[in-house]
């Protein structure tokens, strides 16, 4: 399994800041934010990451991370000639990884009291796609899925306005190598972007989708915005403070 991390975007939702610095290397409490799904991935047992930046944003990442020998980590980069949508990083790392396994995690989502999360990234056989889901408090925000008790999925939406379900798609993804078959055959949404639930969908008419929620004292945060980047520091410092142990240290996870 390989994994590849979308870090480019614009972040306009964090402006002025974003004008002169990436989101991704901005703090959460003691770390840039790209150490947290970096740690992810690394704990569920990936050392080869492709990262993803904006253009003239890669030498940045190069000099914080470096190749990512120094912790038994291959580190690859590219630059995202212009933003046209989540899948598009896939596009990207097929060019060194070619058609394979692949976990795509977003660069601002912070994940805690997440054992169980990583077990599950780690003990995935690679068949079909898999997504997890966590219940938040405005959904339209967010892509959302619904699915019955039986934890099969019934549908997904894309920020809608009446959603069918409180439970928003995380920013991260498990696919198997048919992604690259479908990523050629998603178009553009209406807003000039390819969209990640448009290759989601196709898994699910295929019935090879698969969603686990969030077990219970897991912490999730989308951190693009000032708010919750604020709280995501305010909470990896008490959360540190208080267990004494840290979280997003990739040399820890490796």
């Amino acid at each position: 399994m390989k994994g590849v991390i979308a870090a480019a975007g614009t972040g306009t939702r964090l402006y002025p800041m974003t004008l002169s610095v990436s989101k991704h290397l901005m703090p959460v409490y003691n770390k840039p934010l790209i150490y947290y799904p970096i740690t992810n991935l690394i704990a569920s047992g990936i050392n080869e990451i492709c990262i993803i930046t904006n253009k003239d944003e890669s030498k940045l990442y190069k000099q914080l991370l470096g190749t990512g020998a120094q912790i038994g980590c291959k580190f690859e980069f590219f630059e995202q000639t212009k933003p046209i949508g989540i899948p598009d990083v896939l596009n990207y790392s097929v060019q060194v990884y070619g058609k394979k396994p692949i976990t795509l995690i977003l660069g601002d989502n912070v994940f805690s009291g997440n054992d169980t999360l990583v077990n599950s990234m780690r003990e995935h056989n690679v068949i079909g796609a898999k997504i997890f889901a966590n219940m938040v408090e405005d959904p339209t925000r967010f892509g959302v899925v619904n699915f019955n008790k039986k934890m099969e999925i019934r549908s997904l939406e894309e920020k809608p306005s009446n959603p069918k379900s409180n439970y928003a798609i995380i920013g991260l993804y498990i696919f198997d190598e048919i992604v690259y078959e479908y990523l050629d055959q998603i178009s553009p949404s209406k807003r000039g972007e390819l969209e990640i639930i448009d290759i989601l969908k196709k898994y699910m008419e295929n019935s090879k989708l698969s969603v686990e929620i969030l077990k219970r004292g897991s912490v999730w945060f989308d951190a693009g915005t000032p708010e919750s980047l604020l709280r995501a520091g305010q909470f990896v410092e008490t959360y540190e403070k208080q267990s004494g142990t840290m979280l997003g240290c990739i040399e820890e996870a490796a």
